[in-house]
């Protein structure tokens, strides 16, 4: 019966003019993701808009940074003492003076603090997880 059906719809074939319909079915390009729409605030992430990921701190606030906590050594290191090596296993007083947020929703603080080797210091300043930081309120009168 199916055989019969298929064999009673008779097709025909239409010539096809091939740059003709080429031209008439061109896909535009339409890149959203730098368009902005009337002055209304950036779509980001699940369509909210997105809040600037970086908070300022004016003035800068005073930290202590546990370096062996930012700068974890290797277990069963087998290296020798240096006299004139970065001095890393401390808890040093930096300056934050920014807060930022990375992909993942953690915290990060832009710190400024020093980094002695033998008798001199070098100062540096890079993101620092916000976990290894402490404020530093010894003998500042708090906000209230």
């Amino acid at each position: 019966m199916l055989v019969a059906l298929f064999n009673a719809v008779k097709v025909e074939s239409v010539p096809l003019n091939l740059k003709k319909f080429q031209a008439n079915c061109k896909p535009s390009v339409i890149r959203t993701y730098d368009r902005s729409v009337s002055g209304l605030a950036s779509i980001g992430y699940n369509g909210q808009p997105a809040r600037n990921p970086f908070r300022v701190v004016r003035p800068p606030i005073t930290v202590l940074i546990d370096l062996t906590v930012l700068f974890p050594r290797e277990p069963h290191r087998s290296g020798r003492f240096h006299a004139n090596g970065l001095q890393l296993h401390k808890v040093v007083e930096g300056r934050l003076s920014c807060w930022g947020m990375c992909e993942q929703g953690d915290w990060w603080g832009l710190v400024t603090y020093p980094i002695a080797y033998g008798s001199k210091r070098k100062t540096v300043t890079h993101w620092v997880p916000a976990w290894t930081l402490r404020r530093n309120d010894a003998g500042a009168p708090r906000a209230r």
